[in-house]
């Protein structure tokens, strides 16, 4: 066990995975998206849940506050020590509570086009880390695709069939160029007998296929007819 001390008081600090403190983060994370969502970082300290306040030695590592009373809990407002940390808290807000939820947040409202996603690079990025088998990844970044009605172009290095499920998002393939590999040394996408039965009903959709470069190695005869058909 470690200690720090702050203002005299001395708070044990816990190391663990970020599954052990879920719940607890996801609770700040949900305050971090919604101040997020308002180009902020500063909030009152009232905003935060009784569960989060009773974690004081995650409050102190997470956050900054303007002063302090009694048995160290903050008065007034609250911010986030780095931005980073806000972007990581909603991270974690996304990949256990929106996502299983079947929602986004409300990012969707806020990456309808690139420029405005890549203001939200670093949180996609860490929902993307905390998925161990990229079931958050795709659910959000299919949720993205949905709601960006003048999507220009989507580019695929790697993938497998669940490049699938994101191209059935695309709002208007007539008017999207689609990707896939980016050449002789990209392992492109990695498709099953299944897999490569549905990108062929796909393909149709889009009026503009730049290149294909699909590995059917692991796929049945019948698939691959399919997909030149």
């Amino acid at each position: 066990m470690f200690y720090i001390t702050v203002k005299g008081s001395i708070l044990p600090v816990r190391f663990g995975k970020v599954e052990d403190f879920k719940e607890i983060l996801a609770e700040i994370g949900k305050v971090a998206l919604e101040c997020l969502l308002k180009d902020d970082h500063v909030f009152e300290y009232d905003q935060l849940s009784a569960a989060i306040l009773c974690e004081e030695s995650l409050i102190i590592g997470l956050l900054q506050v303007s002063e302090y009373a009694e048995n160290l809990q903050p008065a007034g407002m609250v911010s986030f020590i780095h931005k980073s940390i806000q972007e990581f808290l909603s991270g974690v807000v996304h990949h256990y509570r929106c996502v299983p939820e079947g929602n986004l947040g409300g990012i969707e409202e806020y990456a309808s086009t690139l420029k405005d996603c890549e203001a939200w690079e670093n949180v996609f990025q860490f929902i993307c880390g905390l998925s161990d088998d990229g079931s958050s990844e795709g659910k959000v970044l299919g949720g993205v695709i949905r709601n960006s009605k003048h999507l220009k172009m989507i580019q695929v290095a790697e993938s497998d069939d669940s490049v699938c499920d994101l191209l059935e998002q695309v709002v208007n393939p007539s008017k999207c160029s689609l990707e896939i590999g980016f050449g002789l040394f990209d392992e492109g996408c990695d498709l099953t007998s299944v897999g490569t039965v549905k990108l062929a009903s796909l393909l149709p959709r889009f009026n503009n296929i730049i290149d294909l470069w699909l590995d059917l190695s692991d796929c049945c005869a019948a698939a691959v007819d399919t997909l030149r058909s």
